[in-house]
């Protein structure tokens, strides 16, 4: 299992440093590719997606320190935590019902179909207004954390390309509020998890692997976001984007034959 938590280590550093940058969060990457290792289940690799991205986001929004006011930074908390909560209901209750690998077709089936739209968006991007009321904002990131929490990849590509259109924000900026949108809504549902009682189910001994490396991705990636000009943020967004689609179509190809 050593063998397996260095991975875990080395994916999550890389994945969180390039979801810093982008506003991804990281977990599009985390999720497929520890799928596709296979060494824990489902609901396992779900939670340690949400503990990765939830100490990224946290590392990073502190890096940035960007000046989010109170008039977006409220209804972007709100609607994240109201989100994230619907979704880990909804993701919960698919377990419950379903098999683990039908889950995990859906997943990766809305995945794909957001990372596309989110693809095709940032090649054209339209914005729908400039200057976005609060109930507007909690509606987007209430919408986004609901998804993201639902697909176990955190958010991202979603939130991005949500704020940039409806509120018509740059690139950069709308990474920055997608960070804090990541945040809250995968603290709701951390929280979540510890009030039910259900943190002993999960293989605690990773997380001396995860969170340390989660949040050094978190630190770099903000680093390097100060660094990048927006046209460079655009270009590793669309590269991330393309890369995380091929992985979730691999992950659906191989359950599909298991299936």
């Amino acid at each position: 299992m050593t063998v397996i938590y260095l991975l875990y280590a080395v994916i999550i550093l890389a994945a969180n440093v390039l979801g810093a940058v982008v506003g991804m969060g990281g977990g599009v990457l985390i999720k497929p590719l520890l799928d596709a290792i296979g060494a824990h289940p489902l609901v396992q690799i779900n939670f340690f997606s949400s503990v990765a991205v939830l100490t990224m986001a946290a590392a990073a929004t502190w890096r940035r320190r960007a000046g989010t006011g109170a008039g977006v930074a409220v209804p972007l908390g709100l609607g994240a935590v109201v989100g994230g909560l619907f979704g880990d209901w909804v993701l919960n209750a698919l377990l419950a019902a379903w098999p683990s690998h039908s889950v995990l077709q859906l997943q990766a089936g809305l995945t794909i179909l957001s990372l596309v739209l989110a693809l095709a968006y940032s090649l054209s991007p339209k914005p729908l207004g400039t200057a976005a009321g609060p109930w507007t904002v909690a509606g987007v990131a209430a919408l986004a954390g609901g998804l993201a929490t639902l697909m176990g990849i955190g958010g991202g590509p979603i939130n991005v390309a949500l704020f940039m259109a409806v509120a018509g924000v740059g690139i950069k900026q709308a990474a920055g509020w997608s960070l804090q949108t990541i945040l809250f809504s995968q603290l709701a549902k951390l929280l979540q998890v510890i009030a039910w009682g259900q943190l002993w189910r999960f293989d605690l001994a990773a997380l001396w692997v995860i969170v340390p490396t989660a949040a050094l991705g978190g630190l770099l990636g903000a680093q390097l976001s100060k660094r990048f000009n927006a046209s460079r943020v655009t270009l590793l967004y669309r590269g991330a984007i393309g890369l995380v689609i091929v992985l979730n179509a691999y992950n659906a190809l191989c359950v599909l034959r298991l299936g």
